[in-house]
């Protein structure tokens, strides 16, 4: 496996990335996908030749890599994890096979995370992971992302220990924070001072996440929801939908349009399906 990403002690996230998106003919430069993976997240980013994989949703088969294959997803140049939840990770494995030079990126605060570890020996991929920790920054041509690791303990809510991302093209932000909590919110807003115009809502629209001090934060317009058709949650929670009319904000839900895709116009991220 080629070496794509190393991380400095000071948490820079240092790149040399290989391969390429192989798309069509007059691709976008950067372009966001909500992929549609029933009650479970995975998105995918690319830009500038380069495909990074967030999340690889619940399903344990390889629908997921297929959905990228029609997408022409040749190679992935990283798999991030943002905290063990089956619902998060459960793909992984398929994912792997598919792309196997990828690198499976997770925070360190899980390494001794039990269900974690059992799962990635069942997939034989401890050889394949990275343990993140800190505060880097990947740089992606023209486009850069922003990665942060919460601390976790043993014993709290994984939840709160999700992997944070920006991803940002000049102006035009996206911040996905896997299942973060409203606890865990002010980190994003306040410790980071991030602002994104466009942001996934934390655990799949839950009454516990994207708190109206979040998308007031992060001055955001838009609001991706990854959550299944009818699941048994009930996500998205009526609470969060309401806080994000309530804003004037433009709702985009997986459950409702399956999988969502923004690119860049006028300089913030829009949807264009």
């Amino acid at each position: 496996m080629r070496r794509l990403f190393s991380f400095t002690s000071v948490g820079v996230v240092v790149a040399a990335l290989g391969g390429a998106w192989v798309g069509y003919a007059g691709r976008p430069a950067s372009r966001i996908m909500i992929l549609d993976v029933g009650q479970g997240d995975a998105t995918l980013i690319q830009s500038d030749g380069r495909t990074l994989l967030i999340d690889t949703g619940p399903n344990s088969d390889n629908r997921l890599a297929r959905k990228l294959r029609s997408l022409r997803v040749a190679t992935l140049d990283g798999i991030f994890l943002t905290h063990p939840d089956l619902d998060h990770i459960n793909g992984t494995a398929a994912i792997a096979e598919e792309f196997p030079d990828a690198p499976v990126l997770i925070s360190a605060a899980f390494r001794t995370h039990p269900e974690l570890a059992s799962a990635l020996r069942l997939w034989k991929l401890q050889d394949r992971v990275r343990w993140v920790s800190d505060r880097g920054t990947l740089q992606m041509g023209t486009a850069r992302l922003e990665v942060y690791v919460p601390a976790w303990m043993p014993g709290t809510p994984d939840n709160d220990g999700s992997m944070l991302t920006r991803f940002c093209v000049a102006d035009a932000c996206f911040v996905n924070s896997g299942d973060a909590s409203t606890a865990l919110e002010p980190t994003i807003t306040d410790e980071l001072k991030w602002t994104a115009n466009l942001v996934k809502a934390g655990h799949h629209g839950s009454r516990t996440s994207t708190s109206d001090a979040l998308l007031q934060g992060l001055g955001a317009t838009d609001v991706a929801i990854s959550c299944g058709r009818n699941n048994r949650f009930r996500h998205p929670h009526p609470e969060v939908l309401e806080r994000v009319n309530a804003a004037g904000l433009k709702v985009h839900r997986t459950d409702e349009s399956g999988t969502i895709t923004f690119e860049i116009r006028s300089g913030r991220w829009q949807r264009v399906n």
